[in-house]
């Protein structure tokens, strides 16, 4: 974090807004991997502002979908849902399919923990799948699956859940957030249901 810190002070020594903007929110990144949800948002936040002030509609875009993340990360849905939505808007100006994507996933997500009905996310996730496949954009396919799985948990559809718990093993990418999020639904739900 020390490197953050210097940088910061050198960008605000010279003024340069943008770069201020850049390294605070590669902190603010860096704070949420480690689990410092507040501090995260606070930087998140501060990015933002620059970049709004600078009508930077891409970086904006990126921002409000990590503060979403870390506003759902703290169960502030409603938080969530205004900076995805905020986002998927800004996204939508974009011709990039995989972050138009991401966030379209992020609010299927946010809204199953919301309580909407698991299998209309289920519908929705394996459509990103699909997607995400398209575009080789392996490991957002891989947090699809992972939402497919989940949806099918919140569905009690255990035995259906295995062959999207199995596409997420096979994808090798395990050490997202979402994915240990997963394992604890998983692992929650074989607790709850044993005989």
């Amino acid at each position: 974090m020390k490197f953050y810190d210097d940088a910061l002070a050198l960008d605000l020594a010279v003024g340069d807004a943008g770069a201020v903007a850049d390294v605070g929110y590669g902190k603010a990144f860096i704070q949420e991997l480690r689990g410092d949800l507040p501090g995260a948002k606070a930087g998140f936040e501060e990015s933002l502002r620059q970049w709004q002030k600078d009508q930077d509609p891409y970086d904006s875009g990126y921002d409000l979908f990590s503060l979403g993340e870390v506003l759902l990360a703290q169960s502030d849905f409603a938080g969530a849902r205004k900076a995805l939505e905020q986002s998927l808007a800004l996204r939508k100006e974009g011709e990039d399919k995989v972050l138009l994507g991401e966030t379209q996933l992020e609010l299927a997500d946010l809204s199953l923990e919301e309580g909407r009905v698991p299998s209309e996310v289920e519908t929705d996730a394996r459509q990103a799948v699909e997607d995400f496949k398209k575009e080789k954009a392996w490991d957002d396919e891989a947090l699809a699956w992972a939402l497919v799985a989940r949806a099918l948990f919140a569905e009690q559809k255990f035995e259906e859940a295995k062959p999207a718990a199995e596409a997420l093993r096979l994808s090798g990418f395990p050490r997202r957030v979402r994915v240990l999020k997963f394992v604890w639904t998983m692992q929650s739900s074989r607790l709850v249901c044993k005989p």
